[in-house]
């Protein structure tokens, strides 16, 4: 009888087991969805970060193109002021020669500011490819 007895305990504490076994939560299926979650906010970081990257590399640009802006203002005005000084001592070839200067000067200027364009352009595809 002791036996029996004993016997139907253990199947009552077996069928327990399966019973808290069916109450326990699913591991697996809770890491993967706290790795879905960070995999989520993970992608908003890069997100936000990549559209910080790309307004400071705008206000960069823009002050750039400012300084540069400027620059070239007050190498014109220079110039202007120079010739002005001189108009008295100039002769009429020398002023085509001043003209002629002022035109390459100017030219130049305008390759450079093409480069500097390229060269932005090139590092933000960089950075994107990097992203």
């Amino acid at each position: 009888m002791e036996v029996q007895q004993k016997y139907q305990e253990d199947m009552a504490d077996i069928g327990q087991a399966h019973i808290s076994a069916a109450l326990e939560p699913d591991y697996d299926a809770l890491i993967k969805e706290k790795q879905r979650k960070n995999k989520i906010a993970a992608l908003k970081r890069g997100k936000e970060a990549r559209k910080q990257i790309k307004n400071t590399q705008q206000k960069e640009t823009m002050q750039q193109q400012h300084h540069e802006r400027l620059q070239h203002v007050r190498e014109l005005e220079n110039l202007r002021s120079k010739m002005i000084a001189n108009i008295c001592k100039k002769t009429g070839s020398e002023e085509d020669t001043v003209c002629v200067t002022i035109q390459n000067k100017t030219d130049e200027e305008n390759k450079q500011q093409k480069l500097a364009k390229k060269k932005q352009k090139n590092y933000l595809r960089m950075l994107q490819k990097l992203i």
